[in-house]
C-alpha cells in the first residue's frame, strides 16, 4: 500500500468516525426526576453545555479538547422531584451517593456509544470509499482508536471546578443570584420566617384595637387582600396566608410575577396556593411562563384571568394578563404591546354591559389614562406600593409581596414584604363597590419591624359607566 494511499485511509477513517459521533453520540439518561439528553459534539473550544429549554444555556470551559458535551433538560418529574426534596434533609448522604451513580453510570453509557459510533463512522467510511473488506476492518480499528483517544483526551483533561465560573446566555443571564442563593438567601429566609409569625399577630393586635371602632364591623364589607410580585419567596406565602387568617380576608387578588423564570421546578413553590382558605384571582405578569400559568389553572381555588371577569361576594374583578406571559422570554413588554393591551381594555369597556369593581393588571402602563372608568384599579410590577386617587378611581399598588423575591433577600437595600388589604362596600341596590378603607401592610426584610397604615375613604358613592 502507497503511503499517499495510508495517509487516505487514515484521514478518511478519522473524519467518518469524527462525523459519526457528531451526528449520533446522543443518549438519553434520567437523573433525579429529571430527563435528559447527553450527547458530545465537534466544536470550537471544550465546554460542557446544560441546556434548559426555553431559558437558555449554562456553559463552563471544562476541558481542553475542541467537542462540547451538551446536557439537554427534556422533562422533569415534578413528583419524583418533590420525593427528592422531601427526602433531602434525612437521607441526604443515601440520596447524593444515589445522584452521583446515576450521573457516573449516564455518562459511562455516552462513552460506550462514543467509541462504538466511532468505529461504526471508520467502517461506513471504508465502504464508502470501496475499500475491501481487510481495509475496511482497519478503517474501523482506526475509527475506535479515534473514538477512545477523544473521550480519553476529554476525561483526562475534565476539570469540574469551571463550573464555578460559568458562562450564560438566554434568559438564564439573570440566573447567578440562583447560585450565590445558598450562602446567604436562605439564611435570611430562615430568619425571616422564625420571626414573620409574632409580626402577623401584632399587626393583628393593632388593627383589633382600631377595629374598635365598629367602622369595619359591617357584614356588608368585603375585604379583597391584594398581592403582587410574589418572584418565588416560600416566606410570602406564610405573609398572606397570616393576613388572610387574621383579618378574615374574603379574597386575594395577585397582579402577577409569582415566579421568575417560569421553569417546571418553580411550580412546587406555587403549590403553596393550595393552602389559601379563600377565593385566589391570579393575573400572570411577565416573569409568568404559559406553562405555570396552565399549573396554576388546573390548581383548586385559583382562577386565572385574561381578559376574563369574576365575581366574588358580589364583587366584579377583570384582569388580563401581561403580554410578555404569552412567551417563554422574560422581558418586560414593550411600548407597543402595552399600548395594544391598554387598547383592548378600552374596547372590553365600551361594549360590555358590566361595570367592574376593579381591574386588575400587572404593569401599570396597560391602564393609563382609564381613571374615571372604574372605582378600582390594582396593578404591581414597580416593586413600590402606592395609592393614588385620580378622576374618582383608586390605583393601588401592591408592592412587593415577596419582596422581590430571593434577589430582595440579598440586596443590601431594604426592600418590604407588602399587601394592601381593601375594604369595599356594596350599596343596597345595583351600583359599584364602594372603596372605603385600605391597609397598607409592611414587614421588613432587614429589621424586625413592621409598618401598617389605614388609610379611610369616606364620600359620596360615585357610579362608572
Amino acid at each position: 500500500m502507497r503511503f499517499r494511499n495510508v495517509l487516505t485511509l487514515v484521514a478518511v477513517s478519522i473524519a467518518g468516525a469524527l462525523i459519526f459521533v457528531h451526528l449520533f453520540s446522543a443518549v438519553s439518561a434520567s437523573l433525579g426526576g429529571v430527563d435528559l439528553l447527553l450527547k458530545l459534539e465537534l466544536y470550537t473550544r471544550g465546554l460542557t453545555s446544560v441546556v434548559i429549554p426555553p431559558l437558555g444555556v449554562v456553559n463552563a470551559r471544562t476541558h481542553s479538547v475542541p467537542v462540547r458535551i451538551s446536557i439537554v433538560v427534556r422533562e422533569i418529574n415534578l413528583d419524583y422531584v418533590r420525593f427528592f426534596l422531601d427526602n433531602a434533609v434525612q437521607n441526604r448522604a443515601e440520596l447524593m451517593e444515589l445522584f452521583k451513580s446515576d450521573l457516573i453510570k449516564d455518562f459511562r453509557q455516552l462513552a460506550l456509544k462514543v467509541i462504538l459510533i466511532g468505529m461504526l463512522g471508520g467502517v461506513v467510511s471504508g465502504a464508502v470509499m470501496r475499500y475491501d473488506r481487510r481495509r475496511i476492518a482497519v478503517c474501523a480499528l482506526i475509527g475506535l482508536m479515534t473514538s477512545v483517544s477523544l473521550m480519553g483526551a476529554v476525561f483526562t483533561t475534565y476539570n469540574t471546578s469551571a463550573f464555578k465560573n460559568p458562562e450564560y446566555s438566554g434568559n438564564l443571564k439573570a440566573a447567578p443570584w440562583i447560585i450565590s442563593l445558598a450562602h446567604n438567601g436562605l439564611s435570611k429566609l430562615n430568619e425571616l420566617n422564625h420571626y414573620m409569625s409574632i409580626m402577623s399577630d401584632n399587626i393583628s393586635t393593632v388593627f383589633s384595637r382600631m377595629d374598635a371602632l365598629n367602622l369595619m364591623d359591617d357584614e356588608d364589607v368585603v375585604k379583597v387582600l391584594h398581592v403582587s410580585d410574589i418572584h418565588n419567596n416560600p416566606a410570602a406565602y406564610n405573609f398572606l396566608e397570616r393576613i388572610t387568617k387574621n383579618f378574615d380576608v374574603d379574597l386575594i387578588i395577585d397582579t402577577g410575577d409569582i415566579t421568575d423564570f417560569g421553569t417546571p421546578f418553580e411550580e412546587l413553590i406555587t403549590e403553596n396556593l393550595s393552602k389559601m382558605p379563600v377565593e385566589y384571582l391570579f393575573i400572570a405578569g411577565n416573569h409568568d411562563s404559559p406553562g405555570i400559568i396552565d399549573s396554576l389553572r388546573k390548581m383548586p381555588g385559583v382562577t386565572v384571568l385574561d381578559g376574563e371577569i369574576a365575581e366574588v361576594k358580589g364583587i366584579e374583578v377583570v384582569g388580563w394578563a401581561d403580554p410578555s406571559s404569552k412567551g417563554n422570554e422574560i422581558n418586560t413588554a414593550g411600548d407597543r404591546e402595552i399600548l395594544e393591551l391598554n387598547l383592548s381594555i378600552r374596547q372590553w369597556l365600551a361594549r360590555t354591559s358590566v361595570s367592574p369593581d376593579i381591574i386588575a393588571v400587572h404593569n401599570p402602563k396597560a391602564t393609563n389614562s382609564l381613571a374615571g372608568a372604574v372605582p378600582i384599579i390594582l396593578n404591581g410590577h414597580t416593586h413600590r406600593s402606592s395609592i393614588i386617587e385620580e378622576k374618582g378611581t383608586f390605583i393601588i399598588n401592591a408592592g412587593s409581596t415577596g419582596a422581590a423575591g430571593i434577589r430582595g433577600l440579598q440586596s443590601e437595600s431594604d426592600i418590604p414584604y407588602s399587601a394592601a388589604l381593601l375594604y369595599l362596600k356594596k350599596p343596597a341596590g345595583t351600583g359599584n363597590a364602594r372603596l372605603i378603607a385600605v391597609d397598607v401592610i409592611k414587614v421588613s426584610n432587614l429589621k424586625k419591624g413592621f409598618q401598617v397604615e389605614r388609610m379611610f375613604f369616606i364620600g359620596e358613592e360615585q357610579k362608572f359607566e
